[in-house]
């Protein structure tokens, strides 16, 4: 169409921009020590994305790390929700019986007016909570209870704690890159 922007991206750049740290490497079983530097990444990680926006500006917040992404803001906001879940998923993996966890629309849920807003602090202190919380738990549980899964019924997949670490130290990573991309605005 003769209105339409041309992309200026390549699939190439594309696919970095959004895994700029690679795709999730799926892995079946950690060993003691790559299981203490995942938690360590949890543990670090609120730190990490305070000082990432340190020198962000309000205007900041609003920007995307991608043609199509998620605003800063948003970002921060998504953190916030998809690691209050993996929190509550490793308690009641840890409390029941392989549970089918709840899954939600990420997307839905980072288009409601707290999701979108451009304030948030409120995010960043229920991620340092969340955070401190988890690594809590996480250090004072036995090698075995990282085999306990949970069942993921959108992905029709079954999930052990030890998987559920890696995503989510991955996770914290990977969108850590995108708020550091959104300040070379895109």
């Amino acid at each position: 169409m003769p209105n339409e922007k041309p992309n200026k991206f390549s699939d190439a750049e594309l696919e970095r921009l959004r895994f700029p740290t690679g795709r999730f490497q799926w892995i079946e079983q950690l060993d003691t020590s790559q299981r203490n530097a995942y938690i360590q990444r949890l543990e670090d990680f609120p730190a990490q994305l305070q000082q990432a926006l340190v020198n962000y500006t309000p205007k900041d917040f609003l920007s995307t790390y991608r043609p199509g992404g998620w605003a800063a803001a948003q970002v921060i906001h998504h953190l916030a929700d998809s690691h209050m879940h993996s929190f509550l998923r490793f308690k009641q993996t840890l409390s029941e019986d392989t549970p089918t966890i709840t899954p939600y629309d990420e997307a839905l849920w980072a288009s409601f007016v707290d999701g979108a807003a451009p304030q948030v602090d409120a995010s960043l202190s229920i991620l340092k909570g969340v955070h401190h919380r988890w690594t809590l738990l996480l250090k004072s549980l036995k090698s075995s209870d990282f085999t306990k899964k949970y069942y993921h019924p959108q992905n029709k997949l079954h999930f052990s704690l030890d998987q559920a670490l890696a995503l989510y130290a991955w996770h914290g990573q990977h969108h850590l890159a995108h708020i550091q991309n959104c300040k070379k605005a895109v």
